[in-house]
Parts: structure tokens; sequence; C-alpha cells
């Protein structure tokens, strides 16, 4: 997990309805024994197919945004110079069933298919959380209050990372140690909107760790925070840092 890297835009011209900030949001992070399924996928477009991927992808997510169980949709849009291509889907449902009911929607059928057939799927990973710290109360006030002002003004777009790890068998209940006190220090921080710990349904090994910031601003204030000066190193010393998409 490095300080030395770029961001994800929000390349969409839309927002998610600012009631789900109020609400389902709030649930999810209240509740973390929930079995809530996320979704990581990294896709590379060509710069030649970027605009119709993305009128695909904006017509994709405003139907998704209505569907029950949707949590979170979102695209970003890698501002790295080595990646002018990347774009990664964040995805979060309140269960297995609503994201099995998602892949017959008629959106989904229509569009998936066409914007496969101009992109390449670097990365897919359906996982589970794996921690049980959740943000505080005052957090959540202060996160709700912040995206739906982002919302109904023209704010700068958030900062999303994902952060793709391997960490192996034996060292996994360490590293979560270090985790959840990580994720407990830096839930509380202003700017915060999501710090996720995920964990790979399909293998054993892969974790995710899935971001959104208010700005680069706070995302840049997290990278001196003592939590994470303190446990990353140490993290990182551990594990193997397979993919960073910002």
């Amino acid at each position: 997990i490095s300080s030395d890297r770029p961001s994800l835009s929000r390349p969409l011209g839309f927002h998610r309805p600012s009631y789900f900030y109020n609400f389902t949001n709030i649930m999810c992070k209240t509740s973390p024994d929930s079995r809530h399924v996320h979704v990581i996928v990294t896709k590379d477009v060509a710069v030649e197919h970027q605009a119709a991927w993305l009128s695909m992808a904006q017509e994709m997510a405003l139907a998704t945004w209505k569907e029950d169980g949707c949590l979170q949709y979102e695209f970003g849009r890698s501002s790295s110079k080595d990646k002018p291509n990347r774009f990664v889907i964040v995805e979060e449902w309140s269960s297995m069933k609503k994201l099995e009911a998602h892949f017959s929607a008629p959106h989904f059928t229509k569009l998936i298919p066409q914007m496969d057939s101009i992109s390449t799927t670097v990365e897919l990973d359906v996982a589970f959380k794996c921690l049980t710290v959740a943000r505080s109360e005052e957090s959540l006030t202060k996160s709700a209050a912040s995206m739906f002002l982002s919302n109904s003004q023209q704010a700068p777009p958030h900062v999303f990372v994902t952060v793709t790890k391997n960490v192996p068998e034996d060292k996994q209940e360490e590293w979560l140690n270090m985790a959840q006190d990580l994720a407990q220090g830096t839930w509380q921080e202003d700017g915060c909107l999501s710090y996720n710990f995920v964990k790979s349904k399909d293998n054993p090994t892969r974790f995710v760790i899935v971001e959104e910031w208010t700005s680069m601003k706070h995302l840049e204030a997290h990278f001196v925070t003592p939590h994470f000066t303190n446990f990353v190193p140490k993290m990182d010393a551990i594990s193997e840092t397979a993919q960073i998409d910002l």
C-alpha cells in the first residue's frame, strides 16, 4: 500500500441518489456481520473505444442504481499516465441473491456483452468483508453530509482506491489484526467515505482494500497519519501487492 500513487476519478456524469447515503450506506457500515457482496472489476478500454464504452456505462449505471439491493455501483478512471486505458468498477450488493438478480436484468444482458466486446477484463474479484470494524455514528453523520453536498454542489470528484493484496495463509491472522487497527483509525478520518477490507470468494489468499475519499487532499492526509505510517509498512512486509488502481 503505497502513498506514491495517482487517483481514480469518477468518469460518469451523474452521482448516486442522495438518499442512498442517508439510509443504505449507513445500514451497510453499521452491520459488520452482514454478508454484503463486493465486486471489483478492472477493465482496460482502448482510447478509440472509450467514448462508446462510457456511454454504455452511463446507461448501465443509471439503471443499476435503481435495482433492489444495490449499495454501490461506481465507475472509476485512472489518472495515471501509465494506465490511460484503465477503469475500475466497484460494486456492493446487500446479498448474493441480489447480485445474481442483477446478472439477469435487461440492462445487464443488453449492455455488458457490448461493453465486454470493446474492452479487456484485467481482474475480477467477488469478495466478502473480512473485518468487524465499522465507522462511528459521528463519522456516519459527517460522511452523509459530505456526500450530500458533493451531489448537490459542483464539488470535485471523489477519489477511489482499490488495492489488491496476496497474503499467505499463515500470515493472514497477523495481517488482519493490523488491518483491523488500521481501519479503526481510518474510519475516523475526515474525508473517509469508504474503507473496506474484503476477501475473495474464490482465491484464499486474495484481499482487496476498497477506499473512497472526499478529495485527493484527504487521501494525502491519510498517508501521514500515525495509523498509516505504523501499520502499512508492517502489513506490506508480510504480503504482496498484486495491483493498485486509483
